[in-house]
């Protein structure tokens, strides 16, 4: 239980370090977001992304047999992402939909990542994104290569039911 809570945590902390800026600036900008806009979104977008991934490793120190904080923050920032854009979009007239709309449906494809990618290349941080994902790949290779990505106890339970269906 207590590594279920810790990839919620980490999927939340990836979204939160790399959507906020971006809503922060379309609340800002709202319809007069441009070019160099997006370039700021480029450089950091990342940039916060990684200075969060930073502290968080060093909060949990030299642990290892643990969730990978790279892989779950990604993780976040892919699933959570269109849900944050369509929050940035509500303060230029778009993103949030009206009552009696399909809200539900708005819901569910938001938690799919291509919905983050076709998003993300509307907003304008498609690059940032694209940009973080290899960093995030890059970080989890580095420092984290110890950490696990599939659960060892969905592991175990998946090995013994491959055994079992051998027999």
């Amino acid at each position: 239980m207590r590594n279920f809570a810790r990839i919620i945590a980490y999927m939340l902390a990836g979204a939160v370090a790399f959507w906020t800026p971006d809503i922060l600036l379309h609340v800002r900008r709202g319809y007069e977001f441009a070019s160099r806009d997006m370039l700021l979104l480029t450089v950091l977008l990342p940039w916060v992304l990684f200075s969060i991934y930073r502290v968080l490793l060093s909060l949990r120190g030299k642990e290892f047999k643990s969730p990978s904080i790279a892989f779950y923050m990604l993780l976040g920032v892919w699933m959570l992402g269109s849900s944050a854009m369509t929050l940035g979009a509500a303060f230029t007239g778009g993103g949030l939909p009206h009552p009696g709309e399909a809200v539900n449906v708005e819901l569910l494809t938001g938690l799919l990542p291509s919905s983050t990618f076709t998003l993300a290349a509307f907003d304008g941080s498609l690059t940032a994104l694209l940009v973080s994902t290899i960093l995030m790949i890059f970080l989890h290779l580095k420092y984290e290569r110890g950490s696990w990505i599939i659960p060892p106890a969905i592991f175990r339970e998946g090995k013994k039911l491959f055994r079992h269906s051998e027999n």
